[in-house]
This record gives structure tokens, sequence and C-alpha cells, in this order.
């Protein structure tokens, strides 16, 4: 059987787009090509040719197929896409990924069982590897696919390079407002590589053409005229109606009737044979088939080639499918109900009885499979034992398919009389499973709804251990921020109920327990049970329980100041996770170990860790621990200084969708560095409330942020009562490098305008009994920390609010930022400094001062600086360079912005300005808004008139590298 040609007419536009992109890979360029269009309009077709001009030109050319039935398979069409090259064996030495999946696909599953996320890394590493030829990489019916899948694809739109060509065909009519693939589709537009063809109807002269394809002849006018208006350009109907014109029969009134009408034409045999195979999707498996109905291999053939000889089914590579899903879909549709469920049934026992022996990554597929069938079969016992062991496959690979399979559980779970016995469980863990899901997925009001149920069946009649996991992953998933229950006490009944066993549920819910006691101040207690866990879990292989008090010591640590022993213990940490699997959780603690380098006083280092990790999780497709990394990036870029380069961050995570509750207030510091207090407090207000009464805060750096834009806000009272708060909860415990912020934030609001008459009795004294014990256990090793400069502007603003005027001491904390590299927080330390330099009769050392802040912050966005240095240039009449040579209107911009800003006013589009300067077309679109805001114009063409008028009035040229300069 030879692989039949596409028919392919009146696409020449869209066969020139691929053959340039085909073109393109060649020379190194890599195209994600998105192909919509409706049911029959062609896609196949056109993607089929693709291929064949791919291969003509030595490309490798793979295409896999979605399937269009619900089974819940993990990256089932990548997988359908590769086999070929793994079952040639195309793995070598050189190419280690392709072949460990060759191995696997040649064992079946039973030579081991992946790590979770290693099949996706494992899928992403191969396609790379086969890139290293020209690779044309065609994913069909992606409207069908599972959430693994459209996360592979995602992943790959992130991260293409060298010769690759991948095409993504869905049907544009099946993508409802709320449907899976419509938001991953937009997500998959904003690649940088992306080309989208939307293929419409065909025209009368491309039916013409059709009509001629499929006849031979030449078509009459008037005939195709009449096949345009009953089949509105759609090819496949199109085909349709021309085959049916020799039969003179009137056309079906329905779809389903014409889809039909060619296989009521075959034998009862055949047909019989279709019926059967349609009960597992477009995708035809001949080997499968054959048990199912007990025919013979003979009979078998001869029935697939009298549908391959009317057109019913079609040869794809060394597989053979029903012509078009629709196709399919009608046939299935067509069953009656007995005759449906009694199929489903039969391929679910063949499914079983097949793979029985399997592995467990084999058993992925395989049980997602036999949940699918036996729910179409209408068994419901069997079919929630299915999706019960399919959910918890799913779950452990990190597949996020497990929701699917959980819900499924939880719908039959009261039609099953006997299911806990079936699955082995109860309700309530079934619940909470669903729970930890949802908060993998970022779904934060599923699961306090999933959870809340969870615990609403735990009574006294409970399974102790049953009832600790339950209340354990009520802490983990919910942080306790919940009215069920207190935190506090859900924990200590997880650990009670758990108490005198040596399980996993007693190390997970210690884990649980030592990070509770951690953050609500209780520092030693949470050292005791942190380490209660790593005797207990040591050797009995509780690696989660094991790496979150691990994670507890290296908190505490840190805020001891014992920096060598936290990145010692954080990198025992992430080897722990890695050898158990868990990559997502070992990147988020990557994602700490960055942040430590930062408040450790190395920003750069943790710009670099963080940069690298992201466009690491990014290529697997991991949103979850690419949202960790870039935050720690923005983050260190605020610190900087660098607010354009922390804009292009925050923006870049707020259009991810991923953790509004994290970018909100690292959104409302980054407003309060721009000069714009109030609004940064209201992104901030949600985590200032959240944070009320919950607890110490664990890292000050926030405390810092929240009470300094309080004050900035004019809340000082709000500011105060907060300090007063933190006081309170460290009253007997008390981290160094924890209370060097506090004490630096207390004195930031003792010594703030009209704080004598809102700071509550005794606070000033408070403060001053604290910083008596904190100068005598200061840690010196810490003082070139974040942490560190705290305590030199602790004793700064101390000296402020008793009255006194300290210009070496603000001197100190200047250089002290400075040093560091965190000019953020040395920019308002160096107005303190003028003030204090004016009071002390230091005029021209305040002056000089003065002027090159000024030129600093308004180069640099630091609009809120700014103004403080420009309103106490003014009350102390120093003249600030305002007639600067440089137009006023570019003193704004960054270095960057102005090379944007002169190909702007040459008419250039963002991605021609990006191929220039090497950079995104959504980074261009981000300086592009950054500068027309600093310039005060509305659009591009009031940029140019701006430059326009900019060169003609001032000494202003362009050099040879184009960039705008004096």
């Amino acid at each position: 059987m030879q692989e039949q040609s596409p028919v392919v007419v009146g696409r020449d536009a869209e066969c020139r787009t691929i053959e340039r992109l085909l073109e393109a890979a060649v020379a190194g360029v890599p195209s994600l090509l998105l192909v919509g269009g409706d049911a029959g309009i062609g896609k196949t077709a056109l993607v089929g040719l693709a291929a064949a001009q791919a291969r003509d030109r030595g490309f490798v050319a793979l295409t896999g197929s979605c399937l269009d039935i619900s089974a819940n398979i993990p990256f089932n069409v990548v997988l359908e896409a590769l086999m070929p090259s793994l079952e040639a064996g195309r793995g070598t030495d050189a190419a280690p990924a392709t072949t460990r999946l060759a191995e696997l696909v040649r064992a079946r599953g039973t030579s081991g069982t992946l790590a979770p996320g290693e099949l996706f890394d494992l899928l992403r590493r191969c396609v790379g590897e086969l890139a290293r030829r020209p690779l044309l990489l065609v994913l069909e019916d992606m409207h069908w696919s599972m959430q693994s899948s459209r996360d592979f694809a995602l992943s790959l739109s992130r991260s293409l390079t060298g010769p690759v060509v991948v095409i993504l065909t869905f049907r544009a009519d099946d993508l409802h407002r709320r449907h899976p693939f419509r938001s991953c589709l937009v997500d998959l537009g904003r690649s940088a590589y992306a080309h989208h063809l939307d293929l419409g109807p065909l025209d009368r002269e491309g039916l013409g053409l059709l009509v001629e394809r499929c006849t031979g002849q030449p078509a009459e006018p008037s005939y195709v005229g009449g096949l345009l208006a009953r089949s509105e350009g759609n090819p496949l109907f199109a085909e349709e109606l021309v085959a049916l014109a020799d039969t003179r029969e009137e056309l079906p009134s329905r779809l389903s009737d014409l889809l039909l009408h060619r296989v009521d034409a075959l034998s009862e045999p055949t047909q019989t044979m279709l019926r059967a195979a349609s009960v597992t999707g477009t995708r035809i498996e001949v080997d499968l088939l054959a048990e199912v109905t007990g025919s013979s291999d003979a009979e078998i053939e001869a029935g697939l080639r009298e549908a391959l000889d009317f057109n019913v089914v079609v040869r794809r590579g060394e597989h053979l499918e029903f012509r078009h899903g629709l196709i399919r879909e009608a046939v299935h549709d067509d069953l009656l109900p007995g005759e449906r469920s009694r199929l489903h049934a039969q391929f679910a026992r063949t499914l079983r009885t097949r793979h029985a022996d399997g592995g467990e990554a084999h058993q992925l597929a395989a049980q997602s499979q036999l949940a699918y069938h036996w729910f179409e079969a209408h068994d419901l016992p069997a079919a929630l034992a299915a999706s019960f062991e399919a959910g918890l496959l799913a779950k452990r690979y990190g597949a996020p398919e497990a929701a699917a399979h959980l819900d499924r559980v939880l719908d039959l779970w009261d039609q099953v009389p006997d299911a806990a016995t079936r699955t082995g469980v109860e309700r309530s863990d079934i619940l909470r499973l669903a729970a930890e899901v949802a908060a993998d997925a970022d779904d934060p009001d599923r699961t306090r709804s999933l959870i809340r149920a969870a615990l609403r069946l735990v009574g006294p009649e409970t399974d102790p251990l049953v009832a600790s996991r339950v209340y354990t992953s009520y802490c983990l998933v919910c942080g306790g921020a919940d009215d069920v229950i207190d935190y506090t006490e859900a924990i200590d009944r997880a650990v009670a109920c758990a108490e005198g066993t040596e399980t996993e549920e007693l190390a997970l819910a210690l884990a649980a327990q030592a990070k509770q006691r951690l953050r609500f101040g209780s520092f030693g207690e949470a050292e005791q049970r942190a380490a209660r866990v790593m005797e207990l879990a040591g050797g009995r292989g509780h690696a989660y329980a094991e790496a979150l008090a691990g994670q507890v010591l290296v908190d505490l640590h840190t805020l001891y100041g014992r920096f060598a022993q936290a990145e010692r213990q954080q990198e025992a940490v992430v080897a722990l996770l890695r050898r158990a699997g868990f990559e997502t959780e070992s990147r988020i603690c990557l994602a700490d170990a960055a942040w430590k380098q930062l408040i450790a006083g190395d920003p750069e280092r943790c710009v670099a860790d963080a940069h690298a990790l992201a466009a690491e999780a990014s290529g697997l497709g991991n949103l979850t621990s690419w949202f960790f990394a870039v935050e720690q990036e923005a983050c260190a870029h605020q610190f900087a200084g660098r607010l354009d380069e922390a804009d292009i961050l925050l923006r870049e995570m707020h259009d991810s969708g991923e953790q509004p509750s994290r970018w909100a207030p690292l959104m409302g510091q980054q407003m309060l560095a721009r000069g714009d207090p109030r609004a940064a407090l209201e992104l901030t207000r949600p985590d200032i409330a959240h944070m009320a009464g919950k607890g110490a805060w664990l890292y000050p750096e926030e405390l810092h942020h929240d009470v300094t834009t309080l004050v900035a806000a004019g809340e000082v009272a709000e500011s105060a009562a907060m300090v007063t708060r933190e006081l309170d909860k460290l009253e007997v415990e008390r981290p160094p490098l924890m209370e060097a912020v506090l004490l630096s934030v207390g004195y930031a609001v003792l010594a703030a305008p009209r704080s004598a008459d809102v700071v509550p009795d005794g606070f000033a004294a408070r403060l001053e009994e604290r910083m008596v014990a904190q100068e005598e256990g200061w840690p010196t090793a810490c003082d070139s920390t974040y942490h560190g400069v705290h305590q030199a502007e602790a004793r700064a603003w101390a000296a402020r609010a008793r009255g006194g005027v300290a210009p070496d001491l603000w001197q100190a904390v200047v250089n002290g930022w400075r040093a560091i590299g965190m000019h953020t927080f040395a920019r308002p330390a160096t107005v303190r400094l003028a003030e204090d330099l004016l009071a002390d009769g230091r005029r021209d050392e305040a002056r000089e001062l003065l002027v090159e802040l000024w030129h600093e912050t308004r180069t640099a966005g630091a609009n809120g600086v700014a103004d403080q240095a420009g309103g106490l240039a003014r009350r102390h009449r120093i003249s600030l360079p305002d007639g600067d040579p440089e137009p006023v209107a570019l003193v704004h911009l960054t270095p960057r912005e102005r090379e944007v800003l002169d190909l702007v006013a040459t008419g250039a589009t963002n991605r021609a300005i990006g191929e220039q300067l090497f950079i995104s077309e959504k980074t261009v679109s981000v300086h592009v808004s950054n500068l027309l805001a600093k310039l005060g114009v509305a659009s591009r063409g009031e940029a140019a008139a701006l430059v326009r008028e900019v060169v003609s009035t001032s000494s202003t040229n362009v050099d040879s590298e184009g960039a705008l300069r004096r």
C-alpha cells in the first residue's frame, strides 16, 4: 500500500509561505506555523504536502495527530510523531534522549519507571537531538490535545532553535471561548518564531481545480457555481459532492448522512469492522481490532483494502486512519447505544489483558485508555478503578491530565457502592489528591473548595493516617490561609494522628509543622521539628518530607546570618529532590537559592542564576518554576535600580497569568520606585491584609516594602501598628537579620512627619531596648548584606528620630548600598544624606550630591526619588541642571530606549527593530511603551516628530551606529 498524495488546490499563497519557512530552516532559522481552519477545510492535505516538500529537501518529517477521544493519554501526539524515529533506532551515543526513548518503546515500558517530569524532558531533548539535521514536526488536531501536549507545544515554541519547522493544526470552529486550546493558542502566537495561516473556504477558481483533480476533466462553470453554493467552499464537502454526482442521488439533509454515504456503500463485514474501529479514535489499531472483533488477519486486511479503495480510510506513514475525523465521528455516532457499550467493553477487556504485564511508564497510557473505554461502556466500577490508577500515575508524572481522571473518580464515587474497597482509599483522599493537583495548577479557588470538602469528611471514626494526610495537605496546599480550621491546630492534629508510627504521614506532618513554627516565629521549635524529620526520613525514602524539613533549615540558617551553611543545605535539598524526581520543586528551590544570593549582597549573581534557571524552565514548559525564577530576576533588577529591565520581566510575568498574588506586591514595589505610592499601596494592600495576624514576616524584605509603602502613602499610623505587631511576634526569639530590618523600618516610622501623633505609647522605648540588644549580638560577618546595611540604616534613622543630624551615619548607609549594588535603596538614602549635609551647613557637598542624584534618578526612571531630590533642592535654592544641553525630552531615556527611539523615528516596525538590535519583538514593545510614556506622547508618530524637532533645534545628530547622541 502506497501513501496517498494529498490533493491541494487553491492554496498557492499558503504553499509559498511553507516553502519560505523550509528555506529559512535550512539556513538555521526556526519557525512555528499555526494552521487553523474549519473542519474539512484542507489543513491535513496542506501539511501533508508540506511534509512531502520537506522530505524532498532532506528534512526528517514527523507527524502526529491528537486523539479525538477523551482518553487523557499524556503526550500522545508527541510520542506518535516521534515513534518512526524511535522504532527505527535512530538513537546513538550522540543522542542520549532519543536512545533512552527508543529503549522504552522497545521494552514496552518494562525497563524501569520514569521520574515525574522525566518523560517531558526526554521528549523535549529528543526533538532537539533530531533537529541536528533539518526537521519538520507536524502536530495535527491540537484542538483535541491534552494538557500535557499543550504544555509541550508551549515549551517548544519558547525554545526553538536550529533548522526546525513546527506546524500545529487546529479546528478554528471548535475553539469556543472556554476551549482549553484557545488560551494556549494565544501564548503560542507570542513566540518570536510564530506565523499564522488561517485557511478559509476555496473560491470558485479553487473549486474548479479541485473538481478537475477529482474527475480528471475540466469543470463546467455552472457546475462549479452550484458546487460552491452547496459546499460553501469546504474542500471535504466538495469532494463528497463530486463523488456523489455519478449516483444521481439527492444531497442528504444532514452532514452525517453525507459523510456516511460512502461508508454505506461498503460491504457489511467492512462496515462492521469500521464501526468497531471508530471506538478507538481516528487512528485504526489493526492488531487490537483483530482481537476485539475476532476476525482473522485476512478478513481484517480485506476490509481495510476495501475501505482504502473507497477512500474512507487512508494511509498516513505506517498507519491507517479514517480519512477525516468527521467520518470517524459520524460512524461512531451511528452506533446503537448497546452496540457502542459492548464495543467499548470489548476494547477495555482486550487492553487490560494486553497490558497487564507492562511497566509503570507503559501503564500510564494503558490506564488512561482503560478509564475511557470502561466509562464509555457504562461499567462504572471498572471505570472508577481505572480512573483512580490513571490519576495516581498522571499525578506522579506531573501530567495535568491527573485532574480529569480524579474528577471522574469523584463523579463516580457515589455511584459505586464499594468505591473505597476498589480504590483502597477514602473519598477524603481523592479530594485531597485533587486539591494537590489543583494547587500545582495554581487554581486557588478550586484548591480551597476541594480541601474543605476533604476536611468535612474527617471525623472521630476516620482512620488516623487518612486524617493526618488530609490535615497535612490542608496546611501545605492552602498555607493555612483558610477559615475552616486554624493552621496551628490543623498541623498539630496531623502530627497527633500519625504519632507513634514511622510512616511517611508522620514525616510529612512534622515537616509541615516545622514550616508552621518557623512562620509564626518559634524558630527553636522549628529547628527541632526539622531535625526530627531528618532522623525519621533518613533511609526510609520519605524524600519530599526530608526536603521540606531541609528547606526550613535553609531559612533558619539565613535568618541567623549563616549564609554558607544555608547554601550547603540548599544544595543538599536540591540534590535530594532531583534524585527523587521532584523536578519542579527542585527548580523552585534553585530560585530560592538565587534569592539568597541577592540578600547576601550579590544581585548580579542572583540575576545570572535566576536567568539561567528561567531559560531552563521555559524550555521544559514548566511555567511554575519559570515564574519563580523570573520573580527573583525581576527583584534583583529592582534592587539594583534597573527599573526598565524589571518592567520587561514584570510584563512577561503578568501575561503568563501565573501566581497573580505574588506578582501584585512586586509590581507595587516597582510603582513605589517609579514614584506612585498610592498605586503601590493598592497593589500591596492584599499582601498586607494577608499577613496581618498570620505569623511573622519570614522574609524581612517584604516587611520593609510594606512598611515603606505605607509611610510613603501617608499611612503612618497603620505602619506603626504593623511594626508593633512584629515586635510582639518576635518578643522571645529574635533572629538578628530579621530584627535588623524591623528596627530599620521601625525607626523610619518614628522619624516620619507627624508620627508623634499616631505611634503607640512606649513605641520608641521598645525600639531603643531592642536596638541595644541587637547591637550587642549583631554578627559583623553580615555587614555587607541586605540586612547588614539595614542595620546601618537603623542607626541613621534612630539618630534622626532622636532629633539629631548624622551625615556620617547616612554616608555609611549610602556607601553600604552602593557597595553591594543595591542602588534602589541607595537613592532615597542619598536624599537623607543631603538633608543632613544641608542641616550641618555643608551646602557644596549637598549640591554636588543632589545634581548627581538628579541625573541618575531621571535616567533610571526613579521618579519618586527624583521628586524628593528636586523638592529638597528647591527648598534650599539649589539650582538643578534643567537647562542641560541635552534636550529635556530625552534625558529620561535609557541608552537602549534611545536606540529604539531612533529606529522608531525611521518608521521601523517592532519586528524590524528587534532584528536590528537582536532583542525579541515583545521586548521592543515594552521599550516603545516606556519611551512613549517618558516622552509624554501618545503615538509612535508623535515620538518621531519629537525626534525631528530635537534634531533641528539642537546639536543632536545621529552617529554611524544609528544611536541618538549629543
